[in-house]
């Protein structure tokens, strides 16, 4: 695909103000930067074209609404970059998150640990899921499948992907 759609740059936009504010940190700002460098080459697919399997129960994800959980996304979200250095700048910048649409962050549990994260934004064309991290235990199409399972019990219909 040769554009970014539109609900991609809505979603960038709202990560990129994260850390719109007076006196962002340094290493806010560096984990900003590097955040962007690995989801620039991100591919977006329509729901249908996932394969996977509703594995998880809904029970089992949560939409994070409190700093604790902010934290467990972020830490997540970290472990896709191999460096410690380049996990500690993703850290500072996913955990200073506030929570308002049109996105949400999810988190799925097992055994009470976080085992899979995700950002879902909802738009009036669409509803994208993105930003999927995943402990090696689960199935991230699986997970996509779950997650949207839950949202349309919600009903919210799922459009697209990012991965």
């Amino acid at each position: 695909m040769d554009t970014v759609p539109a609900i991609v740059v809505t979603k960038n936009d709202w990560l990129h103000n994260q850390v719109e504010v007076d006196y962002p940190t340094k290493e806010s700002l560096k984990g900003r930067e590097l955040y962007f460098s690995r989801y620039n080459n991100a591919l977006v697919y329509a729901l249908d074209e996932i394969e996977g399997a509703a594995t998880m129960s809904a029970d089992d994800i949560f939409v994070v609404d409190f700093h604790r959980l902010t934290v467990m996304f972020s830490l997540l979200q970290a472990k896709l970059w191999p460096s410690q250095d380049d996990q500690d700048l993703i850290l500072e910048f996913l955990s200073q998150i506030i929570y308002s649409s049109p996105c949400e962050l999810y988190l799925a549990f097992a055994d009470g640990a976080p085992v899979a994260a995700a950002l879902v934004t909802k738009t009036e064309d669409g509803c994208l899921i993105s930003d999927v991290s995943c402990d090696s235990q689960v199935n991230i199409n699986d997970f996509v499948m779950s997650l949207s399972a839950k949202l349309q019990a919600q009903g919210i219909q799922v459009t697209d992907v990012e991965l």
